[in-house]
């Protein structure tokens, strides 16, 4: 299994780089292949054809005004989805986890807004919960967002902080959900239909 994880920072490195690091080192362990493809120093074709390789992805990103960066804006709008005349649909049914980061707490929407571009435009299936990242914390954590934008974090039940080790155990619970969802998929039905039932 090939987990690719696209980071749209427009440097390469730095703090969502090693939260992606993080997630990949889960999956590394639980025997997949990983690639790193960060924009910063990647075209956008590049990126496309390696997502079209890949058994599940990462999108990863900095957030900036509650929403992910231009450069994988760029991407996601260069990705075919399997329109007459588009050819492929590299992330229709994939796997797919998204990791965010930036520079408070005010900033966590900005991964349902990706989500549901993977999840609703591409049909992608998608990995809870969402992984948000703000490094006003002081300690090396990553916040579970809340599935529901309608309150703040500080003010939210559902968002809780997670150790690496715990966030580590549930991208491996996900994906092997995930991958049970896609085991049970009639062959040539849209895993998405599938996931519904």
């Amino acid at each position: 299994m090939l987990v690719v994880a696209v980071i749209g920072s427009p440097h390469a490195g730095g703090r969502t780089r090693v939260a992606v690091d993080a997630v990949l080192s889960g999956a590394a362990q639980e025997g997949a292949e990983t690639r790193v493809v960060e924009l910063a120093d990647t075209s956008v074709p590049d990126a496309v054809a390696a997502l079209g390789e890949a058994d599940a992805a990462v999108f990863a990103s900095p957030t900036y005004r509650a929403d992910i960066t231009a450069q994988l804006k760029a991407l996601l709008d260069a990705t075919p989805r399997g329109m007459k005349y588009e050819s492929g649909d590299a992330l229709r049914g994939t796997v797919c986890a998204t990791v965010l980061t930036g520079a408070s707490d005010h900033h966590f929407l900005a991964v349902e807004k990706v989500r549901g571009i993977l999840g609703g435009f591409f049909g992608a299936q998608l990995l809870s919960p969402g992984l948000y990242s703000a490094s006003s914390s002081r300690k090396p954590i990553l916040t579970v967002t809340c599935q529901s934008a309608t309150r703040p974090p500080s003010r939210c039940p559902r968002t809780s902080v997670i150790s690496n080790q715990s966030m580590l155990r549930s991208v491996r619970s996900a994906r092997d959900t995930a991958l049970r969802i896609a085991a049970s998929t009639p062959s040539g039905e849209d895993p998405t239909i599938s996931a519904m039932r």
